[in-house]
């Protein structure tokens, strides 16, 4: 990653190997191709965040999923 971001305890950033973003909480990373940029996968961390938050750390729950899809469709 060229460059991370973070917002609570999500840090993600731009993988150039695999051409997607990463999101990474504690344990658990997801790979999430993003439409948008930045300002999208900001959001995105945002509601993995949440989703983290609400299943108690074991990982997104399907609230999260849902909302990411319709983010960046």
């Amino acid at each position: 990653m060229k460059k991370t971001y973070q917002f609570n305890n999500v840090t993600y950033g731009y993988s150039v190997k695999f051409r997607k973003w990463i999101f990474a909480v504690e344990r658990v990373s997801f790979l999430c191709a993003v439409k948008g940029g930045v300002k999208t996968a900001e959001k995105i961390a945002h509601l993995v965040n949440a989703g983290f938050i609400r299943t108690k750390g074991k990982g997104i729950d399907n609230l999260a999923r849902a909302n990411i899809n319709n983010v960046n469709s």
